[in-house]
């Protein structure tokens, strides 16, 4: 009789820095604008760039992995926006220590 074995979840890969960073800029709202948006709203991949210190390219590529993760979501009405999903802000209140 042959045995049956269950999968094994093979170990999720961590955040690369960048996408660390792009998250966590996203997830506190920091804007480089006078108008300061709320922790959570949506940002544009030039704000969140400059927010992170990151380049254009550099936070584009990062938005995208941290997407196929479910940790963002893109704007359905203009595709440049992203906003941070639930299981995202739960991630950022891993990364960030508390004070």
């Amino acid at each position: 009789m042959e045995s049956i074995s269950v999968p094994t979840p093979r170990p999720d890969r961590g955040l690369t820095a960048t996408q660390r960073r792009a998250l966590l800029a996203m997830a506190q709202g920091r804007e480089v604008d006078t108008a300061a948006k709320a922790p959570g709203a949506e940002m544009d991949t030039a704000a969140i760039a400059e927010a992170a210190g990151l380049k254009p390219n550099g936070a584009a590529l990062a938005l995208r992995g941290l997407e196929r993760r479910g940790l963002v979501r893109r704007d359905a009405a203009d595709p440049a926006f992203w906003t941070v999903t639930f299981l995202g802000h739960g991630l950022v209140k891993r990364l960030t220590p508390e004070p």
